[in-house]
């Protein structure tokens, strides 16, 4: 029992530990991109999705869906509005349960690079949408779309080479996760 109750501690340790670094390369990335892509509201490079794409590799469900709960709740709080942490959440659980479900259908055969991409994508749309419903606005959203689904595609591919760079040193037990 005594055992059992440590696991538990060492689960919640690491799940916060992990969505607090995410959520500390979020707060990096959003000032990193802001000067690469001055010109484009609503835009993140992602590189807090390595330590998502991680989890979705190394973990089980239940604790990588805390962990991208945990990460949205964090970053909703350093940015502050509702509508931001709301967006954000709904894309965020939305396509990790996307990502989730493809990995677990192709047996875990899918390159996480694609994985990561088809996450990018999904979380875009759903934020997209999202905005959308909530701002009433025309279809001409999607538009705009078109530009972030470029730029997620190149970090998503990003994201993806990284995390796989990370997970072989992991598998190597040159890096404990």
């Amino acid at each position: 029992m005594k055992q059992l109750k440590s696991i538990k501690i060492k689960k919640i340790c690491m799940i916060s530990m992990f969505s607090a670094l995410s959520a500390i390369i979020s707060v990096v990335d959003k000032i990193l991109t802001s000067f690469i892509f001055p010109l484009i509201p609503m835009i993140k490079l992602g590189m807090s999705n390595i330590i998502i794409m991680i989890y979705i590799y190394k973990k089980n469900f239940q604790e990588t869906i805390y962990l991208v709960i945990l990460k949205s709740i964090i970053i909703g709080l350093f940015y502050g509005s509702i509508i931001t942490f709301i967006i954000s959440i709904i894309a965020s659980i939305g396509s990790y349960i996307v990502m989730y479900i493809i990995y677990k259908i192709s047996k875990t055969d899918i390159n996480i690079i694609i994985l990561s991409v088809l996450g990018g994508i999904v979380h875009i749309l759903i934020q997209l949408l999202v905005i959308k419903f909530i701002y009433k606005i025309s279809y001409e959203i999607l538009l705009y779309g078109y530009y972030l689904f470029i730029i997620s595609t190149i970090t998503s591919i990003i994201v993806g080479l990284i995390s796989k760079k990370i997970i072989k040193m992991q598998n190597k037990h040159i890096l404990d996760i």
